[in-house]
């Protein structure tokens, strides 16, 4: 836990010194859904892509999260989003088959 949170510290440092760092916005998701802050974790993938649309893996990472939240729509678009940008993602393939046998 503790190295988690030292993370979540250096991704908040990161986008408090650039707030147009999607890549940090992003890391700082995936810390904050790993501390099971999954609404944080939400609106800084959502900033990720506000900067960067065609962000992949931000699309990826909300997708999850959406799903975790049960918003299974909303989750299979940001998934087969991600999957137009980067087709070849086995991962995401999987995730989106989950989200919609649910």
């Amino acid at each position: 836990m503790y190295i988690l949170s030292a993370a979540r510290e250096e991704f908040e440092l990161a986008v408090k010194i650039n707030p147009d760092y999607a890549l940090a916005h992003n890391n700082l998701g995936i810390v904050l859904a790993k501390l099971g802050d999954l609404e944080k974790a939400r609106h800084h993938y959502e900033e990720a892509l506000r900067i960067s649309p065609d962000f992949e893996d931000a699309h990826y990472q909300l997708g999850l999260t959406l799903a975790g939240q049960g918003d299974l729509d909303a989750a299979a678009e940001h998934l087969e989003h991600a999957l137009r940008i980067a087709p070849d993602q086995y991962l995401t393939y999987n995730s989106l088959g989950a989200v919609l046998a649910n």
